[in-house]
């Protein structure tokens, strides 16, 4: 039989839900419930990302505009293809997005990368983080599931449509995806999920008697 789960879900499961799993095996430590609560960490559209299926053309542009904004600092894009750029974007074709989506992702993804392990050591989180993403499904040991945002919660309702059983605690940390803004707003997250993570477990407990 599966132990009762706590379960962290962001978007990709890579910068906001991977640590508030460490975080919150910390806190379940502190009380000496691992032996009966299992925490695991996923993500509401790993498939879709994987897939490709997740590349709309809003999601990109916002991506790619990111990008524009940092490219002074970052060199993402060379002059001319930021002149391209003026006109894919107005076309709105994804096939000719996908080019300077892709180049903005590929550095925003080991720019992350790097700013997690710096995160984990400034705030000293020990663990380690797994190495693949998951994807969020219906788990019926999951008894408390902490979404980062609101549409995580959409996400989460209409996996979980059909099945007999849902988490009985399910909450909104409220904590904003900062893929591609940099250093300073990535620890701004951390400071945050270091506040509201321990929380939103004790809060949990409580809900949940245990």
């Amino acid at each position: 039989m599966e132990k009762n789960t706590f379960e962290w879900t962001c978007t990709g499961n890579r910068g906001r839900s991977e640590p508030s799993r460490l975080i919150s095996l910390d806190r379940l430590e502190h009380y000496k419930l691992l032996d009966l609560i299992n925490v695991i960490s996923s993500g509401t559209q790993v498939d879709d990302i994987k897939s490709g299926r997740a590349r709309t053309v809003e999601y990109m542009d916002d991506i790619i505009n990111r990008a524009v904004n940092r490219n002074k600092e970052l060199g993402i894009y060379t002059p001319v293809e930021l002149d391209s750029l003026k006109i894919v974007q107005k076309n709105n074709s994804i096939n000719q997005l996908n080019y300077f989506f892709q180049k903005a992702t590929k550095v925003f993804s080991a720019e992350e990368y790097g700013h997690r392990q710096e995160m984990l050591k400034y705030f000293n989180i020990t663990g380690e983080l797994k190495s693949e993403q998951e994807q969020t499904i219906a788990r019926p040991e999951t008894i408390a599931l902490f979404v980062m945002e609101p549409q995580h919660l959409i996400k989460v309702n209409e996996i979980y449509s059909g099945h007999s059983y849902k988490p009985e605690v399910i909450r909104d940390l409220n904590v904003s995806n900062t893929f591609g803004l940099g250093r300073d707003a990535y620890k701004a997250i951390f400071e945050r999920l270091m506040y509201k993570v321990p929380g939103a477990v004790d809060s949990a407990l409580i809900q949940l008697h245990i």
